[in-house]
């Protein structure tokens, strides 16, 4: 039995990572890599070279419709009719079984397990089915989960099994019913806060229109770990074929079975987790290592100084910010943080091993830095090579406010991998506003929107010297590297000249159409909060000059196209007097050392770090 197993790689890197691993998982069932087709849209064609060094078949394929909820419609286009089976899959699917003895005695059927909600509910399926107007009557079956109606046919759209012989069929109807679909204001309207479901629910009415013969399959070709699974429908360990993940995954982007409540699935999921862990590592070992050409980026900036908003104009500019799942978005930053999970972690755990915060003024390695650097290093390298030199692109940018107080620890685990010194995206704020957003965020937590993470800036004068003392450390640590300073004003009031500029000085070259694309999109009026003047500031820090006068001297780098070393070490000697000072506990040293300590110390026991 001749069978292929597709699926749709877009440029997201946890697209790529994730089919990575459905493939490692495949070949782990005894597929043959010539048997697993990947189909690449355009904005994937980076990593073509390391799907073929697995040995895949590697096809492009086209973004379809709304260009990101279908283009899985258009993968049929790729996959020839002589096959018995076209296997079609998300990406986020792992293989447990080999499934080709599942398949004998199924020929000619389509076969598909049944949705695990009613998306969309019976009644505006019903309005569709009458929208569209040349189906024939369909069925009802209920949804595996949560036992509600839905149209037969209605397919989890994670996984289609389709014959061969109705292929070019099926194809053409599928694409067919999707732009029907997708381009109809009458269909908006009903579908409303559904309307991202029009590729499954395109294939339920290409299915009844063709009259093809189908199988519903059960939970076990397509067993949810992102859902809780209610008893009436889980099924035995033993019995598992396909894993569909979501986004219950771990740290390293694995599955997880937090959502997971059968004991011996729970029990299987770290084993499953392990062998892919263990075929990559493989895989890795047998591809060349990563050239002094990958380039890391680190991309700096105080909390609460537009680090967020600079990171997706990054990832808009064609760096990568990894394979590795993010940070989620919040309410007081609701387009996300682009952080990578494991980079805050790691950074929260140097944090810890000196029992401090990310909000502690009087952070310092000292003469720890040495065992910290030793203890992290292999930490680091793992992480890297995993969550981003698995994504094949030369230019990475990491971004955690954070790293302002580890980066020498980063840079020294960086060069022992014998790559590039890191270069440095630098983005300065008003140090008044980013107190004043501290703030808002601080009362807004006390009101139960936030977290006790959170619970600090109540006094301005506190964040004012906790940006003075990320700054200073942070150009303290700084031995030269390539560096540029943007201002987080001229971001917000000219977002397309910076980040042209910033394309420029990165190499990576300048995609204006791309620039355009990413502002109109992000951009938003009203986006800019708690502006304060430079007077203000100075009126702010006439207990503090020093802050103030840090401030200006910044300003004025923010006018250079590059930084240069004597910029930066002109204003460390100015410093180096106020910033010895105040961590020796000047005045307001001595008011806020105190009962900062007890405060962390019971942070970390309410979040589970002692």
């Amino acid at each position: 039995m001749k069978i292929i197993y597709s699926c749709v790689v877009d440029g997201n890197p946890k697209f790529f990572r994730q089919a990575v691993l459905l493939t490692h998982s495949l070949k782990s069932v005894g597929v043959a890599a010539a048997d697993i087709l990947i189909n690449l849209t355009p904005r994937a064609a980076p990593y073509r070279a390391r799907f073929e060094a697995m040995g895949c078949k590697v096809r492009d394929t086209v973004l379809f419709g709304d260009g990101k909820y279908c283009n899985k419609v258009a993968q049929l286009r790729n996959v020839s009719e002589d096959v018995d089976f076209a296997v079609c899959c998300d990406t986020d699917m792992v293989f447990l079984r080999n499934i080709a003895t599942d398949l004998l005695g199924r020929e000619g059927r389509v076969l598909g397990k049944v949705v695990d909600f009613d998306n969309p509910p019976i009644d505006r399926f019903y309005k569709l089915h009458a929208l569209v107007g040349d189906l024939p009557e369909i069925g009802e079956v209920a949804c595996d989960l949560n036992g509600a109606p839905t149209f037969a046919g209605n397919f989890n759209g994670g996984l289609y099994i389709m014959p061969g012989q109705h292929l070019r069929a099926l194809s053409e109807t599928w694409e067919e019913m999707a732009l029907r679909l997708d381009g109809c204001p009458e269909v908006a309207e009903v579908l409303g806060e559904f309307s991202w479901h029009i590729d499954q629910i395109s294939f339920c009415f290409a299915l009844s229109k063709l009259g093809l013969d189908y199988e519903i399959l059960p939970i076990t070709f397509n067993y949810p770990l992102h859902f809780e699974v209610p008893v009436q429908a889980d099924t035995e360990a033993a019995e598992l074929r396909i894993l569909h993940y979501h986004d219950a995954i771990d740290e390293n982007g694995f599955p997880a079975a937090e959502r997971v409540r059968n004991n011996e699935i729970k029990a299987l999921i770290p084993e499953v987790s392990e062998v892919l862990r263990t075929m990559i590592t493989l895989q890795q070992d047998r591809e060349p290592q990563p050239g002094a050409a990958s380039r890391f980026t680190f991309l700096a900036g105080f909390h609460r100084s537009g680090t967020s908003l600079l990171a997706s104009g990054c990832d808009a500019i064609g760096y990568s910010v990894g394979a590795g799942p993010l940070m989620a978005a919040s309410f007081d930053n609701p387009k996300g943080y682009y952080e990578n999970k494991r980079l805050v972690k790691i950074n929260e755990a140097i944090q810890r091993d000196v029992n401090s915060d990310w909000d502690d003024i009087f952070f310092a390695l000292g003469d720890q830095e040495p065992r910290l650097s030793e203890k992290y290093r292999l930490k680091i390298r793992d992480f890297l090579n995993q969550e981003f030199l698995i994504d094949p692109q030369p230019n990475y940018v990491l971004k955690d406010p954070r790293v302002m107080q580890t980066y020498g620890i980063w840079r020294k685990a960086i060069r022992a991998m014998g790559l590039n010194c890191p270069e440095i995206i630098f983005i300065h704020r008003n140090p008044l506003e980013c107190a004043q957003s501290q703030r808002a965020r601080y009362e807004t937590s006390f009101e139960g929107k936030g977290e006790p993470f959170h619970y600090f800036g109540k006094d301005l004068r506190e964040t004012l010297l906790l940006w003075y003392a990320y700054s200073m450390r942070f150009l303290m640590t700084l031995d030269g590297e390539r560096m540029i300073m943007l201002r987080y004003s001229d971001l917000l009031t000219s977002p397309e000249p910076v980040l042209q500029q910033l394309a420029d000085w990165s190499g990576l070259g300048r995609d204006d159409a791309q620039i355009k694309r990413f502002v109109s999109g992000f951009f938003e009026t009203g986006l800019r909060h708690h502006e304060r003047s430079s007077e203000e500031l100075r009126q702010a820090t006439l207990e503090i000059p020093y802050v103030y006068k840090l401030f200006q001297q910044l300003e004025a780098l923010a006018d250079k196209p590059q930084l240069h070393r004597q910029d930066i070490h002109a204003i460390v000697r100015l410093h180096r007097d106020p910033f010895a000072e105040l961590m020796q506990f000047d005045f307001l040293g001595r008011l806020f050392s105190g009962p900062k300590q007890k405060w962390i110390n019971e942070r970390h026991r309410r979040m589970g770090g002692g």
